[in-house]
């Protein structure tokens, strides 16, 4: 624990910052990760734009929907292990992120799965609800790789971290989407054909979807790392040691 003088408070322009330096310091590990997890993903979206009947089944959209939740929740959890050694000046690669992501699949798929059925009601409910439940949930998956705990107690975990700055998170998670549907924009104006005659000419905009999906993937969960010690050491005053000391 560290002195009451020494606890870092968490702010939307802080944790914004403080992800960029960490993932850009990172960038080529963090960035390789991220795009060989999000290979299933490009290669479904490849396998589907074969035949436009299947972009309209619902039963093929429920599966990129939970293919995503999964690799994102994987990425999530290695990357938050990359961005605390990073932050408690251990050195971070590739392979040792990876490792501590495939440890904690099971735990942190258990969370995720819950926390997205939960938010995915919200949103049917109402959007605004959706909404509050993301904003609720943001670090559910920093709580399982680190504090261990089960879904019911992680997910009651990430409510009381979060309290009291949902309306940052909230400003955090539209910025991220914001952008990346700007990138994605300008990447469809810029590689997809008007008139694509073969399945091959569809080639570069998926390649370039997959790149920027990735990107804001890997960016997203390394937000969510240096959040949840934000978090920690305002509420609680732990500092970077205190929570890195799990992964000894």
């Amino acid at each position: 624990m560290s002195n009451t003088d020494d606890v870092i408070r968490f702010t939307f322009g802080d944790a914004v910052s403080k992800a960029l330096e960490v993932f850009f310091k990172n960038f080529v590990p963090f960035m390789v990760l991220a795009v060989v997890l999000y290979c299933p993903v490009f290669l479904y979206g490849y396998y589907n734009v074969q035949d436009p009947q299947r972009l309209q089944d619902g039963f093929v959209l429920l599966i990129a929907i939970m293919m995503e939740l999964i690799l994102y929740s994987v990425l999530t959890a290695s990357l938050v292990y990359g961005t605390v050694q990073h932050l408690n000046g251990t050195p971070t690669n590739l392979v040792g992120c990876f490792g501590r992501g495939i440890q904690t699949m099971l735990a942190v798929l258990g969370v995720a799965i819950v926390a997205g059925i939960i938010l995915i009601l919200g949103f049917i409910a109402l959007i605004i609800p959706g909404f509050i439940v993301m904003t609720m949930f943001w670090v559910v998956v920093p709580v399982a790789v680190i504090e261990r705990q089960g879904v019911g107690s992680s997910l009651s975990r990430s409510r009381f971290l979060t309290y009291g700055h949902r309306w940052a998170i909230f400003g955090i998670v539209i910025l991220l989407g914001l952008a990346q549907g700007i990138f994605q924009a300008v990447a469809q104006a810029f590689l997809l054909p008007s008139m694509p005659l073969r399945v091959q000419d569809l080639l570069p905009w998926l390649i370039g979807d997959w790149l920027i999906t990735a990107f804001f993937a890997a960016l997203a969960a390394v937000i969510v790392g240096v959040g949840y010690y934000l978090l920690r050491s305002e509420k609680e005053g732990a500092d970077i040691k205190t929570i890195a000391a799990v992964f000894d």
